[in-house]
């Protein structure tokens, strides 16, 4: 008897003991799959960087090439540097009326607006005026007059309506901006302007430098352009 019983001890299948996972393991396994997603992470801000840094410099290069063409054209097309700065410059485009001295609507004002971050094109819009009206604020300027301050003032419309009313003439504000701004370029921070000789009226020859900033990018676009020669 006692023989069968070990027989049927012996037979009976052996049972395995169940375990779960040590506090060792748990670490373990935490710490691999944390590494795999600080991996995978990483492997995502790498690119998501790039491609960034790709759009930056497409549009930094964009930005350069654009605004090096205006600024070549606006130079190459006037006849004469009225004023300048470093950060501005006035041009006399063209006498379109022959009297050899520049007006109203023949002036461009080139600068910078650095709280904006825009480089600014300011030409006068006279379209609409009545013939009194177009006479009394087209007139010529003699050439040594203060460019930079009467520019200065042609982006105030307030100006011009106190001409109109100057001289018995109407001229509601809201149609007095008459020098209004053309945005040329955006994202500057920096913008330097020399000639070659002094004075400006003078000058034959313009030298610019324009410094965007784009997300991490910054560049530097050098450029020389030589005015009309008349």
């Amino acid at each position: 008897m006692n023989t069968m019983k070990h027989i049927l001890i012996t037979q009976q299948p052996a049972r395995r003991k169940r375990r779960g996972f040590t506090i060792v393991e748990l670490m373990l396994a935490t710490i691999g799959v944390s590494l795999i997603a600080l991996g995978i992470s990483s492997m995502l801000s790498v690119v998501a960087y790039g491609t960034t840094s790709s759009r930056d410099l497409r549009s930094l290069v964009v930005k350069q090439k654009t605004t090096s063409a205006r600024l070549d054209a606006a130079i190459r097309g006037s006849k004469l540097v009225l004023e300048s700065g470093a950060d501005y410059m006035v041009l006399w485009v063209h006498d379109d009326n022959d009297d050899s001295k520049p007006s109203l609507s023949e002036i461009r004002r080139v600068e910078l607006d650095l709280a904006n971050e825009h480089i600014l094109s300011y030409k006068a819009q006279l379209d609409g005026l009545s013939l009194e009206m177009l006479a009394a604020v087209d007139g010529s300027f003699e050439f040594d007059s203060d460019f930079d301050a009467l520019t200065e003032s042609f982006k105030n419309p307030q100006y011009f309506v106190d001409i109109a009313q100057t001289l018995s003439l109407t001229l509601a504000l809201d149609d007095a901006n008459l020098f209004p701004p053309e945005i040329w370029a955006t994202s500057v921070s920096g913008l330097l302007l020399a000639l070659d000789v002094a004075p400006s009226q003078q000058a034959r020859l313009v030298n610019y430098q324009v410094t965007f900033d784009i997300g991490t990018l910054s560049d530097t676009t050098i450029g020389t352009a030589s005015l009309r020669n008349e």
